[in-house]
């Protein structure tokens, strides 16, 4: 590893951390936004444009992977780690994630919060008792003038990054695909919408299928697939995830061939569910809740006692509103119906963040399946 001459001034002893990178989303204030209309869908980027956008990203980070034992690692007084000469910053998740593998008492939280010099002196202290056999498997990138540290991993960790990933990806997916995604130099959430408009039922209704992929890419999360599924109407297309029909997930230890295997089969599953989909979809739309309209308020106050549906940091009486109004756009009684009105919620009422709006997409498939009690 060759440190270049000039080095990034790092922000109280930290490296800064890439910005998120979205692909076919738009950003809004603190949030994402995933594009939901029909005509906005077909601007989405193709699966190539995508993928090499992606792939050219990361690549980007000229990343390099060194495995040592903890104690050749030293600090210096600025907040660089050393290693054999070379200066590293450290960002503060590969820090945490170092301090986490050296057992030090209390983790980082203190050590972060300690000016550089401090941190330093403790640092060093607690990566010096460690012993030969305590190694480390220290991610880094260098995405301006010198390396950073974004992980630090097992050495037994298998590394199968976004480029490695995605380069299958092209081959197992249809060429016009859409794409959406986002990647904030850490966490990578995929999903591409497949083309093809297929009807499930006779009544009319009418579903595109794809998948979504998730990975991480400093071991805090497995390779994930699972199915998506976007209900076609006649401008909006209401998205949610079918986590039951086919999902794989894989943690990223043994070989990277394992990963491939893993995410071919994931796919597969994914691509073969539209026929499942349409006999549960078709039973969902049978299967009458209540006689009652005014039972609607009282199912979904159990779904949120039980856990069934969730949306973490706000009220559940807040959050069962915006869903009650999602309901009146599409009224109707039956399962079907209790699903697309928390997919229609989790599109159109402005959540305080995207992570609440995905989680109600993943429920709601769930919903299509769990026991209801009103």
């Amino acid at each position: 590893m060759n440190t270049p001459a000039t080095e990034t001034v790092l922000v109280n002893g930290f490296a800064p951390a890439p910005k998120l990178h979205p692909i076919g989303i738009q950003l809004e204030k603190r949030d994402t936004r995933v594009l939901r209309s029909r005509q906005q869908w077909d601007q989405l980027p193709v699966l190539d444009a995508a993928v090499s956008e992606l792939i050219a990203h990361v690549q980007d980070e000229n990343r390099h992977d060194e495995t040592v034992p903890l104690n050749a690692l030293t600090m210096d007084e600025q907040g660089y780690l050393v290693l054999d000469g070379d200066r590293i910053g450290a960002e503060k998740h590969g820090f945490r994630q170092l301090c986490q593998r050296a057992r030090i008492p209390g983790g980082s939280a203190y050590l972060a919060a300690c000016p550089p010099e401090l941190r330093a002196r403790n640092l060093n202290h607690w990566l010096d008792r460690t012993g030969s056999d305590d190694r480390v498997k220290l991610r880094l990138r260098r995405t301006s003038e010198t390396y950073s540290l974004f992980a630090s991993v097992s050495p037994s960790y298998a590394v199968y990054d976004v480029p490695e990933m995605l380069a299958e990806v092209l081959t197992m997916l249809p060429s016009d695909a859409r794409v959406e995604a986002s990647y904030d130099g850490l966490h990578l959430r995929f999903r591409a919408v497949f083309a093809d408009e297929k009807p499930v039922n006779d009544m009319g209704e009418v579903f595109r299928f794809g998948v979504e992929i998730t990975s991480a890419d400093d071991g805090t999360g497995a390779l994930w697939i699972a199915a998506v599924v976007w209900r076609v109407l006649c401008t909006n297309l209401m998205l949610f995830s079918v986590e039951r029909q086919a999902k794989v997930k894989r943690i990223h230890k043994g070989r990277s061939s394992d990963m491939v295997a893993a995410l071919f089969l994931g796919i597969r599953a994914c691509k073969q569910i539209d026929e499942d989909f349409g006999q549960v979809w078709s039973q969902a739309k049978q299967e009458q809740l209540s006689p009652n309209k005014h039972d609607r308020r009282k199912l979904l106050e159990t779904l949120f006692d039980h856990k069934v549906l969730q949306t973490p940091g706000i009220r559940a009486t807040e959050s069962i509103g915006a869903i009650l109004t999602a309901w009146d756009r599409e009224p109707g009684l039956t399962r079907a119906d209790l699903v697309n009105a928390v997919t229609r919620s989790a599109h159109e009422f402005p959540w305080p963040n995207v992570a609440v709006a995905e989680g109600l997409e993943a429920q709601a498939g769930r919903l299509l399946t769990v026991q209801l009690q009103s």
